[in-house]
């Protein structure tokens, strides 16, 4: 049996690992301050490296910047238009580009969604 969840909280916390959303990489936001931080401790570590270290973030920051605006553009037409998913994952992402999920599929409720469904 097949359910659709339509009832949805607008926030990026609905599809939980425990007390957290764990899709990181699905955020733009959280993947440049994560860098940031990387950038600062491997600075501390490793000082003799910094101007290579800094030219590393500020091309990272750059291209994922691009990224950003490119994936936004792509996305532009669909802001407002509902979709559903099969896999609540997608909390950060549609945050950051502001999109519209309506809810999401699932086979059984008491099976989480994930690579171990669908082995």
């Amino acid at each position: 049996m097949m359910m659709i969840t339509t009832t949805r909280k607008k926030s990026d916390e609905d599809h939980h690992h425990g007390d957290f959303n764990m899709h990181l990489w699905l955020s733009p936001e959280i993947a440049r301050a994560t860098a940031v931080a990387i950038h600062g401790k491997l600075v501390e570590l490793m000082p003799q490296s910094r101007a290579k270290l800094d030219a590393n973030l500020k091309d990272f920051e750059a291209q994922l910047a691009s990224t950003e605006t490119q994936v936004g553009n792509e996305l532009a037409p669909l802001k407002g238009k509902g979709y559903f998913v099969f896999h609540d994952a997608y909390g950060y992402f549609e945050k950051q580009f502001g999109l519209t999920p309506l809810g999401h599929f699932t086979v059984n409720p008491e099976i989480q969604p994930g690579a171990q469904a669908f082995t």
